[in-house]
């Protein structure tokens, strides 16, 4: 991760210019990494586009949290987004309601073919939830207090779209990309 560094010489020290804050997202993978490969080469997408991108397994959240919240509230990023695949959707919804509990905003989750119900947290601006009905996919639900923007876009209709294929889905890929660079401008303040 970004952070300052200190320099030092045998007759001066210097401490490097600040890191410009900018947008993370986090990838969440699901059950054994392994069925959720396509979040790593949507990391690497993101990454391609020069956006920060830390890919990792969905058991991984609460420490994500930690680290983007601490990094949120000392400028050293000024915007979040989270992507979960399976289980990693889930862990994704938990980790922004976690950075609400913090104090901190997020401007954009995405959850792929999530397996469990959940309820989108109020700090959330955009949910964008891709899943195949009538498979282990399940929709995101409005909480109470949430007043951003929620849709549960079926991809049944679309061939070859199961599971696991909807981690790696080019219309996915596409979507998310196009929705990070629009909340890249939200405040995680």
């Amino acid at each position: 991760m970004h952070r300052h560094h200190l320099v030092s010489s045998a007759r001066s020290t210097q401490v490097a210019a600040p890191v410009r804050p900018h947008q993370r997202v986090y990838l969440l993978r699901g059950f054994l990494n392994v069925f959720s490969l396509g979040m790593d080469q949507l990391a690497a997408e993101l990454r391609q586009r020069g956006v920060e991108a830390v890919v990792g397994n969905h058991s991984l959240s609460d420490a994500y949290a930690s680290e983007a919240a601490a990094d949120c509230k000392a400028g050293r990023i000024n915007s979040i987004a989270i992507v979960g695949h399976s289980l990693g959707a889930g862990a994704g919804v938990e980790m922004a309601d976690e950075l609400g509990q913090a104090g901190v905003r997020v401007g954009l989750v995405v959850t792929v073919d999530p397996v469990s119900r959940t309820s989108v947290p109020a700090n959330v601006r955009t949910l964008e939830n891709f899943y195949v009905s009538g498979g282990v996919g399940q929709t995101v639900a409005r909480s109470s207090g949430f007043r951003g923007s929620l849709q549960n876009i079926d991809m049944r209709a679309e061939p070859g779209e199961g599971h696991v294929a909807l981690a790696g889905s080019a219309r996915v890929h596409r979507a998310v990309l196009g929705l990070v660079r629009a909340a890249a401008g939200v405040s995680c303040r």
